[in-house]
């Protein structure tokens, strides 16, 4: 058992600020409330915050076919009016709207399990925490369900690089048929979903007689549910189908969607699940000390959901908070009561009876024990991560422009993010020495010559570098480009570009930045230029002396 979690939590502001439109059940502002509740309680102090890249059009591409991708890049309010056969057959109307910033809501969840997901290949943490995923309804060239992007699998196919198995387990009160119909004929994946069935209710699928076709037969589990199953029902059937499933699939990582309208009084949801309930199925999971990869989902009462994903946050860090919610931004919309338990006042009958809980249970177990044996891959090379460039295009063409957060976190070392001083749990690290290559971001006027763009040059400029003592912040693709660190010792720096130049000098690096590295360099590089100004300003001025040979005998000597 692992001593210590190391959290990842990944969160950008910009994807709250997203409006579906009015009457629409989908309010994205759930996760400013949910973030802001996170601070309130201190939780940042406990893990590692990021703010996760913009997914490219080509990763999104990964699962989802170009075009769908294309066409949603291109459409706007503005511009929907020119798609409308478009519109119809990518699902695009009054559940999936259109709205502003509608691809950059897309690129920033998807981005956010994506490299939640490397993170965990890379062993940089132990569970990875994107509240803004989950989005599991979005099929390959289609939206569906208030979902554009499958950020779920495009996780799961990262995952699949380092891990031959991945589980996938599924909370909310929807079935999750995008990401089951993504790996319905493969069994390096196993979904297993909970959720409420029949009754027309969306999106219909989800049967128990559904698991899988092919390579995948079996490896797809449903658990169809009636209305109003309570805490003691589901986290019974939850915990019994879930061990069995780890102890005969063996998975290496696990993906956690945990939608928050299971909840009691959910605008959409019909379950009788309490926050604790819901939490439970989220410490069970956390128990098989497996790398774990924690999204969000659905929820459509959004105070409820923000409470929700708060305790579950403290769960996953094992801490147990107050019910009483301190002071936030949001506070009022907890009112009256300023609690973190959710009001009993939103009860229905349960459904589900003893007699048809059992039948599923042994309908699941069942389908289990036709599974011979943990499934296995050949040996073979593991794909390379996908390559993020370190400029935008756009960024560069427009350079009267504001630029975005997300270019300004590229561009600006944060001293001390996230860091508490001799508190700081990094603060203990071993000096070592760690070898990686840094490009420099920092507007150097003197890197300007020769008519070229400073981005172009930079990007060109690379560096070998030995630090003592490293501690590295926001580096979940590992590029130090993308990071902020502090540099408490010395720098030994060689540069080979420009000539055969070596410089081996070594220097205190003030206040923890390195703008230091670049006017050090300016100066090595600019010596040879100022010792040839200098032999010239000294030869004009210096006195002339006789030459050894005799002068010509037509010449004196004055």
């Amino acid at each position: 058992m692992r001593s210590k979690d190391r959290i990842s939590y990944f969160y950008d502001g910009d994807v709250g600020s997203v409006y579906f439109g009015p009457n629409h059940p989908m309010k994205p502002h759930r996760l400013c409330m949910t973030h802001h509740l996170v601070l309130s309680y201190e939780l940042h102090k406990k893990m590692e915050i990021y703010r996760p890249h913009k997914a490219y059009p080509a990763e999104l591409a990964q699962f989802h076919s170009a075009d769908y991708v294309e066409f949603l890049h291109r459409i706007t309010p503005d511009t929907q009016h020119l798609f409308t056969n478009e519109m119809a057959k990518y699902n695009l109307g009054e559940d999936c709207p259109v709205f502003e910033n509608l691809f950059e809501f897309c690129q920033i969840y998807a981005g956010g399990t994506i490299d939640a997901a490397r993170r965990l290949n890379n062993q940089l943490c132990d569970i990875a925490v994107n509240w803004a995923g989950g989005l599991h309804h979005a099929k390959k060239c289609e939206a569906s369900g208030f979902c554009y992007i499958n950020d779920l699998v495009l996780g799961i196919l990262e995952l699949l690089k380092y891990h031959a198995r991945v589980l996938y387990i599924d909370i909310d009160v929807h079935h999750g048929d995008g990401v089951e119909e993504a790996f319905y004929y493969t069994d390096r994946v196993m979904t297993v979903s909970f959720h409420k069935y029949g009754d027309l209710f969306f999106p219909g699928t989800g049967d128990v007689k559904e698991n899988g076709e092919r390579a995948g037969k079996y490896y797809a589990i449903n658990v169809p549910l009636k209305d109003g199953i309570d805490d003691t029902s589901f986290t019974r059937l939850f915990k019994a189908i879930i061990s069995k499933v780890v102890e005969i699939y063996q998975p290496g990582v696990i993906v956690l969607q945990c939608g928050a309208d299971s909840l009691a009084g959910d605008r959409l949801g019909c379950f009788n699940l309490s926050i604790d309930g819901h939490a439970e199925c989220v410490r069970f999971v956390k128990k098989f000390n497996l790398p774990l990869l924690v999204t969000g989902g659905g929820g459509y009462t959004k105070e409820n959901v923000a409470r929700c994903w708060t305790v579950e946050t403290g769960v996953l860090l094992d801490t147990d908070l107050p019910n009483c919610i301190p002071e936030n931004e949001y506070i009022k919309y907890f009112a009256p009561d300023y609690s973190l338990k959710i009001p009993n006042g939103h009860l229905q009958e349960n459904l589900n009876s003893k007699s048809y809980l059992g039948t599923i249970k042994m309908q699941v177990l069942e389908n289990l024990r036709c599974i011979q044996h943990a499934p296995g891959v050949q040996m073979q090379e593991v794909p390379p991560d996908f390559y993020i460039p370190d400029f935008d295009d756009d960024v560069q063409n427009h350079p009267d422009e504001r630029i975005n957060q997300h270019t300004q976190d590229k561009l600006i070392q944060r001293d001390d993010e996230y860091y508490d001083g001799d508190n700081d749990n990094d603060h203990n690290m071993d000096a070592t020495h760690t070898n990686f290559h840094l490009d420099f971001l920092y507007y150097s006027p003197w890197f300007s010559h020769n008519g070229g763009s400073w981005p172009t040059l930079l990007r060109q400029r690379q560096w070998s570098c030995t630090l003592k003592s490293c501690i590295w912040k926001h580096d979940f693709r590992k590029r130090v480009s993308r990071s902020s660190f502090r540099v408490p010792s010395q720098v030994s720096i060689i540069s080979t570009e420009g000539g055969n130049i070596e410089v081996d000098h070594n220097y205190q690096v003030a206040n923890h930045r390195l703008i230091a590295v670049h006017c050090f360099t300016f100066i090595l590089q600019s010596f040879p230029a100022f010792m040839c100004f200098l032999s010239i300003v000294v030869g004009l001025h210096a006195p002339q002396t006789a030459p050894n040979n005799p002068p010509h005998k037509h010449e004196k000597w004055r």
